[in-house]
């Protein structure tokens, strides 16, 4: 356990039920959880070091109601691979922290989400990554009334390019998604996010909802919001919308006007953003580790 004392974040894990894992290999628990398999009602934190290609297999039973809060740590160049499948009835609750130290590594991540009948995924994600990656995110409504809010704050400020292809596809009737995505991005930074909706042929009554808003604090910054929807069935909702631009001039001068910095305004803005994702974290130390991390990479 020493040897992972200095990872960032582990040691906000000591106050709270969790489980530490090394490239999906089971480290240490202080609760009867040694993978990624749940099989009752919990809530708990997840430390996953990930510095070799993996997979990663979350399965939710039946009728269970799971809250997990986890950081993924990515060190080296890496492919991963991540499967969450949301059996009938299931009510999830996935917090995830997206971190990585290693400024000149290369990586790709591609997870596909599976949410069956009447099962539900609240899935909130935070990237504050220092690498280039290619993210790719897929989530299958293949159950009637399966249902998804997803909301993800991607921050690109360390002149990287990052990549997130974001997917919902709905295959069953009544089903239900909703994404939000807030990309930041600052220096020579590119960011793209590049959002698709699907919905089959007679998916009827399906719901799907898609935004982007983008936040450039440099000149030479760079955010791309592509929205996409392909629409197969007349009886359903359907919407989209991007909006890119720098933060708002009247909101930094009335926050600089009471007394604030230009640097410490627009953080405070920023915050705004990522606020939502912090409420939702129950573990105190996590928290205020993530509260006083400087995300902007102000000096």
């Amino acid at each position: 356990m020493k040897r992972f004392m200095k990872i960032p974040l582990f040691n906000t894990f000591k106050n709270c039920n969790y489980l530490f894992l090394h490239n999906n290999n089971y480290v240490s628990s202080n609760i009867n959880q040694k993978d990624l398999n749940f099989l009752n009602d919990l809530e708990i934190t997840i430390y996953h070091l990930l510095d070799k290609d993996c997979n990663l297999n979350y399965t939710f039973k039946q009728g269970i109601n799971v809250k997990i809060t986890e950081v993924n740590y990515y060190n080296g160049n890496l492919k991963i691979t991540k499967e969450i499948n949301c059996l009938d009835n299931s009510h999830i609750s996935l917090i995830t922290i997206e971190e990585s130290e290693d400024l000149d590594c290369n990586i790709c991540v591609n997870v596909n989400t599976n949410i069956l009948k009447n099962a539900y995924l609240d899935s909130k994600k935070l990237a504050i990554l220092k690498s280039n990656i290619k993210y790719d995110e897929e989530t299958l409504l293949s159950g009637k009334r399966a249902n998804t809010e997803a909301m993800n704050v991607l921050v690109n400020n360390y002149c990287k390019h990052q990549e997130f292809n974001l997917v919902s596809k709905h295959i069953s009737v009544e089903s239900e998604s909703k994404m939000t995505n807030f990309g930041i991005c600052k220096g020579k930074s590119v960011l793209d996010i590049n959002t698709n909706g699907y919905v089959v042929r007679n998916a009827s009554k399906s719901v799907i909802s898609q935004k982007t808003k983008g936040i450039l604090l440099d000149f030479e910054a760079v955010i791309s919001a592509n929205p996409w929807l392909q629409i197969d069935d007349y009886d359903c909702l359907a919407s989209h919308g991007a909006g890119i631009g720098s933060i708002d001039d009247e909101e930094l001068y009335y926050l600089m006007s009471r007394g604030l910095t230009e640097s410490e305004s627009s953080r405070l803005i920023i915050n705004g953003f990522v606020n939502p994702i912090f409420q939702e974290i129950n573990n105190k130390e996590l928290k205020e580790e993530l509260i006083n991390l400087n995300i902007l990479n102000d000096k």
